[in-house]
C-alpha cells in the first residue's frame, strides 16, 4: 500500500495540467508600479485628511523635492537603443529556437515595437510629471489647511529650484496645485 501511495505521489506532477501562458497584453494597467510611470498617489495613497497633532499648530512648511517625471535625456536614449537588439534576440528565441513563454499577443506586440525618438523633449518634464507635482501640492494643501490654504504672497512663500526646465516646470506645477494656475 505504501509503495502504491508513493508512486501515486511521484506521478502527480506528470499528470498535472500545463500552466497557461500569462499575457502582458491582457493587463488593464500594465505600467502600474513600473518605475516612474506609476503616480505617487497610486503607491502611497491619496490621503487628504488634515494632519492634527494635539497641542501643536503648524507654522512652517519646508519641502525638498525631486523634479517630476521627465523624458529621457539624449544620453539615456542612446543607452535605450540597445533594447532593439534585445527585442531581436527575444523574437529569435521564440521563433527559431522555440524557447520562451511569451503569449502570441505579446510576441506580436514585441515585433511591432520600435523605440520612439523624443530628442526635442530631452530631459523635459512630462505631462505625467506635471500632474504628479500638481496633485502632491493639492494633497499637502488639504493636509495642512491652516498653513497652506491661502493666497500666494511672495513674503510668505518662496520656491527655489535648480536651473533646468524640469525643475522649474515642477515648481510651477506644485505652485499651481497650491494656489491655482498663474497665481504664484
Amino acid at each position: 500500500m505504501l509503495v502504491l501511495m508513493l508512486s501515486g505521489i511521484l506521478l502527480m506532477p506528470v499528470a498535472a495540467p500545463q500552466k497557461t501562458a500569462w499575457c502582458y497584453s491582457d493587463e488593464t494597467n500594465p505600467y502600474f508600479q513600473f518605475s516612474t510611470y506609476t503616480a505617487y498617489e497610486d503607491v502611497y495613497g491619496n490621503e487628504t485628511k488634515p494632519v492634527v497633532i494635539q497641542n501643536c499648530q503648524p507654522v512652517e512648511f519646508w519641502m525638498l523635492c525631486r523634479h517630476g517625471t521627465r523624458y529621457p535625456t539624449d544620453a539615456i536614449y542612446l543607452q535605450m537603443k540597445s533594447l532593439t537588439d534585445l527585442r531581436e534576440r527575444i523574437i529569435e528565441n521564440h521563433e527559431i529556437y522555440h524557447r520562451g513563454e511569451l503569449c502570441s499577443k505579446d510576441l506580436s506586440n514585441l515585433k511591432r515595437w520600435n523605440l520612439q525618438t523624443v530628442s526635442p523633449l530631452s530631459g523635459m518634464l512630462t505631462p505625467n510629471g506635471h500632474e504628479g507635482l500638481h496633485n502632491l501640492a493639492k494633497r499637502y494643501k488639504a493636509r495642512f489647511p491652516n498653513l497652506l490654504n491661502q493666497a500666494y504672497n511672495s513674503d510668505q512663500f518662496e520656491f527655489r529650484m535648480t536651473d533646468t526646465q524640469r525643475t522649474a516646470a515642477s515648481a510651477v506645477a506644485f505652485a499651481d496645485g497650491l494656489f491655482g494656475p498663474g497665481n504664484s
